[in-house]
């Protein structure tokens, strides 16, 4: 048994972990041979199963070599994006995830495409050749009926009667049957790959979607914090405004009290001016005594 069917059944039944071993033998075996491009699709695969088991780092780092190697394949880019998009989900980094994922569907669009090609062409190359067979066929009837004209006599009845013409038309209609049964099954198989990529389209759709509506709400998020931020600052500039208001009060308060005190020193200085100016008067009259008011 090949290596790809032990990974498809270990994939398919959720066995990751057994598969594992057998990838990196795989691995192994390609670079051995010098195949680069089976070599990049297998560790791409192998990245896939990390994320399966949950070892994000692992399979991140897996995907990233893969993107950023020289030598990769169509299939390999397509597994190394999706890694690159489920992991950065994960993450909450949905930007990225987006980015990535557009990659995988383009990628796995292109190699469905291909696929779809093929099984056209197969199919055209089936009914050309069934064309060819048709033909033939009605050549050897013709022959066979030809061959009946001729031998007429007991010469035909013998050949007839022979297992050798018993095998001849035997063959002819086994040859008959299985070529329509392989037409037939071509065209079942085209069926449910179209089944299957509407299916696939449904689901990217659901995908894209969904990495959307996250990566609005996120931004809903900072734009709601930003707004409490605002109001915070306003609210603390505001209080800062009233304190300054309130103090500058306290200081004109303040500075009008010292005036009214410079203004009444001021005129006791000029009463004791004049007084000293009068020697007469102030013998006649008894001294004038003024109480300053007791500074607190």
């Amino acid at each position: 048994m090949s290596f790809w069917i032990i990974q498809c059944n270990c994939f398919e039944e959720g066995k990751f972990r057994d598969g594992l071993d057998l990838l990196k033998k795989q691995i192994a075996f390609s670079k051995k041979l010098g195949d680069n491009g089976s070599q990049s699709i297998t560790i791409s695969q192998l990245a896939l199963y990390y994320y399966e088991i949950k070892e994000y780092q692992t399979a991140e780092k897996l995907a990233n070599d893969v993107i950023s190697s020289k030598i990769k394949t169509t299939t390999s880019l397509r597994n190394a994006h999706k890694v690159m998009y489920l992991v950065n989900a994960i993450k909450e980094n949905y930007k990225a995830s987006l980015k990535n994922f557009e990659k995988y569907i383009a990628l796995n669009d292109s190699i469905e495409e291909k696929k779809k090609k093929e099984i056209l062409y197969k199919i055209q190359s089936r009914f050309e050749i069934e064309k060819i067979e048709i033909k033939n066929l009605q050549e050897k009837e013709l022959k066979q009926k030809e061959l009946e004209a001729i031998l007429k006599q007991s010469e035909l009845e013998k050949l007839k009667s022979s297992l050798m013409f018993k095998k001849f038309l035997s063959e002819i209609e086994n040859e008959k049957l299985k070529r329509q049964y392989e037409t037939q099954l071509l065209k079942a198989n085209a069926s449910v790959q179209n089944a299957h990529s509407i299916k696939e389209d449904i689901k990217k759709m659901s995908i894209i979607n969904n990495l959307k509506i996250n990566k609005l709400t996120q931004e809903k998020i900072f734009d709601s914090k930003m707004r409490k931020a605002l109001i915070s600052v306003f609210f603390v500039i505001s209080i800062l405004v009233l304190f300054l208001i309130y103090y500058n009060r306290r200081l004109s308060i303040k500075n009008l009290d010292l005036s009214n005190k410079n203004k009444i020193i001021e005129e006791v200085t000029n009463k004791n001016s004049r007084n000293r100016n009068c020697p007469l008067r102030s013998q006649n009259e008894p001294p004038f005594y003024i109480q300053l008011p007791q500074q607190h």
